[in-house]
């Protein structure tokens, strides 16, 4: 399905003669995302990130981010990928045509000057013809009145679009799914790059509770993983862990957390090892206490 949109990447990576080693440095992208997206794979997280991934491997391996990126959605909704021609192209493309280059002789000239005086003639009595767009008017200009229909052609395309998507993702998509709200390609790859270095300098993250927390929780990942965090019932936190990294967290009484894929995740509370059932790309929520892991009533066990 993606196969067209993925060996443009390639190819533009291989032109700028660059290593997939090379890209995951400058990008700070998992190099087995950018091979997934190279085969064409882009269900190897929420779309959120995918997005932001497809954008910045393109930005770094040269190409238009912005135009790569509506390819992706197009190929994703079946539908064609159509590129609009800029102004300033169609003028040089007109500009271009035989009609304009011919060289202009006097007779040419005076059959000018005749076609003109008889233009004016019948400009005094203008003709009524029908516009497709704008009724019955007087039409001067054919290429105006195809212009405006074009534009109400495509909004009404687009506003199709817009109307099916809202209606999917409202009425008909009901399965479980991680709802997160879209934030740039720059803020992802800030944030997760500031739970990193935060990990590396500190070796723990303190949540804004003070020494009298008693709860400290280690979540260990051995994949990449999404997670959101609640604090004792604080307002929740979201943030990716990479493979092979940490995050400590403390609370007073409990947490709250979704796990994105929670077969890759260790997890210890006040240093003794905590079991959780979970499975490799699956969503869990569990509710983490003195007593050990629970999973709510809303989440089944995985």
């Amino acid at each position: 399905m993606f196969d067209e949109l993925a060996n443009e990447i390639k190819t533009a990576r291989e032109k700028n003669s660059m290593t997939l080693a090379q890209v995951a440095n400058k990008s700070k992208i998992d190099i087995k995302f950018l091979e997934a997206m190279e085969r064409g794979d882009f269900a190897f997280l929420p779309d959120l990130y995918v997005r932001a991934f497809i954008k910045n491997f393109a930005k770094t391996v040269g190409l238009d981010e912005n135009k790569i990126y509506k390819k992706f959605e197009a190929t994703k909704q079946g539908i064609p990928y159509v590129e609009e021609e800029s102004g300033y192209e169609e003028i040089i493309r007109q500009s271009l045509e035989p009609s304009n280059l011919e060289p202009t002789s006097i007779a040419t000239k005076e059959k000018q000057s005749n076609q003109k005086s008889k233009s004016e003639i019948k400009n005094k009595n203008p003709l009524f013809k029908f516009d497709a767009v704008g009724g019955i008017n007087p039409v001067k200009d054919t290429n105006a009145a195809i212009n405006r229909r074009n534009l109400m052609i495509g909004g009404s395309l687009f506003g199709a679009i817009l109307l099916f998507t809202l209606v999917y993702f409202l009425f008909i998509d009901k399965g479980e799914q991680i709802i997160v709200v879209e934030k740039p390609i720059e803020d992802v790859i800030q944030q997760n790059q500031r739970y990193l270095e935060d990990d590396q300098t500190t070796g723990s993250s303190d949540s804004g509770i003070g020494v009298s927390d008693s709860l400290v929780l280690a979540i260990n990942a051995t994949d990449t993983s999404w997670i959101k965090v609640s604090i004792d019932e604080q307002v929740p936190d979201e943030f990716i862990l990479l493979p092979n990294s940490q995050k400590t967290i403390k609370a007073r009484t409990h947490y709250k957390i979704t796990f994105g894929n929670s077969g890759a995740i260790k997890l210890q509370l006040n240093n003794k090892p905590l079991t959780l059932s979970g499975k490799s790309k699956t969503v869990l929520n569990v509710l983490i206490d003195r007593e050990g892991v629970k999973y709510p009533d809303n989440s089944s066990q995985r």
